[in-house]
């Protein structure tokens, strides 16, 4: 759908098309005359008529003239009586010549007329050949006046439909005035019921070459109301007809709904606008469209320049005629060929999922950062749905695509009818399955070198990480421009492209699908040396791009960066779920997952290494099935790798051995963790190894707390058959502690360092690793350094960093309150309380205390409570307690007592406690301590 005008009728694609091909008739009636030169309609004929024939007031004719203008001005419903019903009655009273006579008197204009709507009309029905295709039910003479050496069609003789260069006129279906408008050309007029008869329906000559027309062409009614008698007859006979016949256009006074609720059940797309100041957004759109239709290339040229500006800058009408303009394939070469190239921000408008983001915030280069910008409001188009409210603070809102939205990417119908090749694959394609050698339709060719041409520009970019799939061509095509410009291209960009372009040759490899067919494979043939290259392949990393997270508003894009443009992960596959690798497959199955180990190092330090900090440990551990990181990403290959080695081991130890000194020396992530979990094997790494293989960590590896669960489990597994030398080197290692960061405060690394050193030792040391006495007394000196530190921290020493899910269960142990003084047991418990090293275990000592030695827990809140400070929480967990339905009445009473001592600011602290053991309590009370129970 497309406007010319602002407030104008929105026109069909498939009608503008269809003119632009010369596959249009347009049917002009009354309201073409009336329009511009100010003619009656078919009522004001019979009006002026019946006036100049002198027909007397009783006449039928002038009763039921006067009758149908009652009607309508009482019900607003036009057409109830037909105007060619007044004709038919005029003719019992006078003769045809004299009603032929008064009818073309009344159509033949005597002084200057405006011609502006017939001249206009001609313009439209004229094709790019020149060929006028034209036909009128009006009697007057104006479209000879506009053009007087244009052939004209008179019945009988119309034009032969089966030759389309015989079409080439205007067509008088219904009869013209003749020269000296004295009557009819020549046999007269389709006037009266009987001659609309006789021409549609008994006879049906009208019908027949109106039905031919439709068989060829697309007709437009121009000047029509549903209700005249030229289209009520046209449609009732074309409804008999069963051949397949094209659309017929229909323009229309009024809203959309109005609009359709008129001409829909007669089979007729209505087009609607807005008749105010006499029609006038209907004849300027007529207008502008035969402007288009007099210089095609002029019109095409103009709009696209404009398009130059920007999208933002255009109105949404004028969006919609560049959205009509790539809708075609004329259009979309124009388009993209044109000398003023139309900006890569035209992607916000071609693509609907962008102009149906959420608002968001203006960072690029707006002095206003709160400033929120609404993509809607600057890309969508007049034919767009107006989107539901959604808060532009969320950031997680989002925003739905209204189903047939416009998509400048998707097939319409004149892809698919152009389109030969049917295993055409889309634009955006989503199945990697399809073949490479699909084509896409011309159109979409076309928009894909407009792409190449605005390469350089970073939206284009930004759009194409947000496609899951281009099409084999789309890729090709842009992969070779930005080759072709890389020279040129601003290096930030061409970064961007090149990890792009690198993503193109990427599939989904290792998903579901990949993992089936090897699977089957190997179960159909077994292993072999072309299954395991295609394992290597499937299990390979690589770098995965996906759209960043900002948008084009949130970018400044004259300070780009490439983490505005892309954003860069390492993609690992699934883990083999159902694949059995045997024995003598072991070993080269070991090192092609070495092989991937060490590119997926080289590819997260390309992309800055964040990605190589393990969160989950290598030493076998419980409770470890729940864990989420052991099954993904590059954790769950250096397990499986891990698992694999473990059978190695078990097959050849030798072999294992020989792999772990092809580990690199100088990685401090991955494979000093590796070297780490080795450590703790004593057949990979013996006892008079272990310091070799230890000396090789660098103390960045070291000291990563990452790293230290596995290393300080590794020393614990070892310790007790490690010789005084080792353990002494060991100690020695952690007594240095961690090196200096390159911008950290000189006290500040004193502090951390002393910290380091002793979670370490201590946790050692907790763990039945006997210490030299030199060490216990560097520790000494080392708590100066950091006052705050105490021993129970160094159960932080080797914490474990991965996620982990489960259900928080409750611990209420209170055995290390059992022995602490009355004083301070509240202090104590919420030290004890919450979460501790185990997420999952929820600490509430004093909630056991409180079960299992009431009295005890109410001392202590007695004690608190004697020096003016109430414990709400300690309170609130011992009222609550279950354990109070089963206190003795006599403690019942103990704790009212204590309660009704409470001041108003102190009961309000702890009230809905206090209400919910009141509750409980207040039947034994009342029975057993009626006294207290009052208070």
């Amino acid at each position: 759908m497309m406007r010319f005008l602002e407030n104008g009728p929105s026109i069909p694609d498939e009608l503008l098309l269809a003119r632009d091909q010369g596959r249009v008739v347009f049917f002009c009636g009354a309201g073409v005359s009336r329009a511009k030169a100010g003619f009656a309609d078919f009522f004001g004929l019979a009006s002026s008529v019946t006036s100049e024939l002198g027909v007397e007031t009783n006449s039928p004719a002038l009763k039921l003239i006067d009758a149908a203008k009652e009607i309508t001005a009482s019900t607003g419903v036009e057409g109830v009586v037909s105007a060619d019903r007044i004709f038919g009655l005029l003719e019992r009273e006078f003769l045809t010549s004299d009603i032929y006579k008064s009818v073309a008197k009344a159509l033949t204009p005597e002084g200057e007329v405006d011609l502006s709507a017939h001249q206009t009309m001609l313009k439209l029905a004229t094709t790019n050949d020149g060929i006028v295709r034209l036909v009128t039910t009006n009697f007057d003479r104006l479209f000879d006046l506009c053009k007087p050496d244009i052939h004209t069609f008179i019945p009988p003789r119309l034009p032969d439909l089966n030759h389309s260069v015989e079409f080439n006129g205007t067509v008088y279906l219904h009869g013209k005035v003749n020269e000296d408008g004295t009557g009819a050309a020549s046999n007269g007029f389709v006037l009266s019921s009987s001659e609309f008869g006789d021409a549609y329906l008994a006879n049906g000559w009208a019908t027949s070459f109106v039905k031919g027309i439709l068989e060829k062409y697309v007709v437009v009614f121009v000047g029509y109301s549903a209700d005249d008698p030229p289209i009520q007859y046209l449609l009732e006979a074309l409804n008999k007809s069963s051949s397949h016949l094209n659309d017929i256009y229909a323009f229309q006074s009024g809203d959309e709904s109005y609009a359709s609720s008129k001409w829909h059940h007669k089979g007729v797309k209505a087009i609607a606008y807005d008749e105010t100041n006499g029609h006038i957004a209907l004849w300027n759109t007529l207008e502008s469209w035969a402007e288009r239709a007099s210089d095609p290339d002029a019109w095409y040229q103009g709009i696209i320049t404009k398009a130059g500006m920007g999208p933002h800058l255009l109105l949404p009408f004028e969006r919609g005629q560049i959205a009509h303009i790539v809708s075609t394939t004329e259009g979309a070469k124009k388009f993209a060929n044109s000398e003023i190239l139309a900006p890569a921000t035209w992607l916000h408008v071609f693509d609907p999922e962008l102009r149906y983001e959420a608002p968001r915030k203006n960072l690029s280069g707006s002095e206003n950062l709160t400033e929120m910008v609404d993509p809607f409001h600057l890309y969508s188009l007049d034919s767009d749905h107006t989107p539901q409210h959604v808060d532009p603070n969320d950031f997680y809102n989002k925003r739905e695509v209204p189903t047939g939205a416009w998509d400048a990417f998707e097939f319409n119908s004149q892809d698919i009818k152009g389109t030969q090749d049917q295993r055409s694959i889309r634009f955006r394609r989503d199945d990697s399955s399809y073949p490479q050698f699909s084509t896409l339709p011309q159109r979409l060719n076309a928009l894909t070198y407009w792409l190449s041409r605005v390469a350089e520009q970073p939206e284009v970019i930004w759009w194409v990480t947000k496609q899951q799939c281009l099409h084999p061509w789309v890729q090709f095509v842009l992969k070779s421009e930005c080759e072709r410009r890389s020279k040129d291209m601003d290096s930030t960009l061409n970064q961007a492209w090149s990890y792009v372009l690198d993503g193109f040759e990427q599939t989904d490899k290792g998903g579901h699908r990949d993992w089936f067919t090897l699977e089957r494979a190997i179960k159909n043939n077994g292993w072999c040396p072309r299954k395991l290259r295609q394992f290597e392949k499937v299990t390979k990393p690589f770098i995965k791009i996906t759209p960043p997270f900002r948008t084009p508003n949130e970018i400044n894009w004259e300070q780009i960066s490439l983490k505005d443009l892309i954003h860069l992960d390492v993609h690992y596959s699934e883990l083999p779920r159902r694949l059995e690798i045997p024995d003598e497959w072991i070993i080269r199955t070991v090192e092609v997952l070495r092989r991937n180990l060490e590119l997926a190092v080289e590819l997260e330090k390309e992309i800055g290494g964040y990605g190589l900090s393990l969160s989950c440990s290598l030493t076998s551990e419980k409770n470890t099935e729940d864990a989420y990181s052991r099954t993904y990403g590059l954790s769950a290959w250096v397990l499986l790798f891990v698992s694999y080695l473990e059978k190695l081991v078990l097959i050849d130890l030798d072999a294992a051995r020989k792999e772990l000194s092809r580990w690199p020396c100088d990685d401090s992530t991955i494979f000093a963790r590796l070297k780490i979990w080795a450590l703790g094997k004593t057949n990979l790494v013996p006892n008079e190894s272990i310091i070799t293989t230890l000396n090789q960590l660098s103390d960045e590896a070291f000291w990563d707390s990452y790293h230290a669960r596995d290393l300080l489990l590794a020393f614990v597994a070892r310790w007790k058959e490690l010789d005084q030398c080792s353990r002494s080197t060991i100690e020695n290692r952690i007594l240095q502690g961690p090196k200096l960061w390159k911008t950290e405060d000189e006290s500040r690394f004193k502090e951390r360092k002393a910290r380091n050193i002793l979670d370490r030792v201590t946790w050692l040391k907790q763990n039945g690793c006997e210490l030299t006495i030199a060490t216990d007394k560097l520790v000494d000196r080392l708590r100066d350094d950091t006052p705050e530190w105490k021993p129970e921290h160094a159960k932080g020493a080797a914490r474990s960093f991965e996620v982990r899910s489960g259900i928080v269960t409750k611990n209420t142990d209170y055995s290390l309150l059992a022995d602490e003084p009355i004083a301070s047991i509240l202090e104590r418990a919420s030290e004890l309380s919450g979460r501790q090293a185990d997420f999952l275990i929820d600490e509430d000592p004093f909630l056991g205390l409180s079960q299992e030695k009431p009295i005890r827990a109410f001392r202590a809140l007695t004690c608190s409570a004697k020096k003016g400070n109430i414990v709400d929480w300690a309170w609130d967990t011992f009222l609550y307690s279950e354990a109070r339905k089963n206190d003795k009445p006599q403690f019942m009473a103990l704790i009212a007592e204590r309660l009704s001592g409470f001041t108003s600011d102190d009961l309000a602290k702890i009230l809905r406690s206090v209400s919910s053991w009141f509750e409980k309590s207040t039947s034994v009370l009342a029975d057993n301590y009626y006294a207290t129970y009052y208070k």
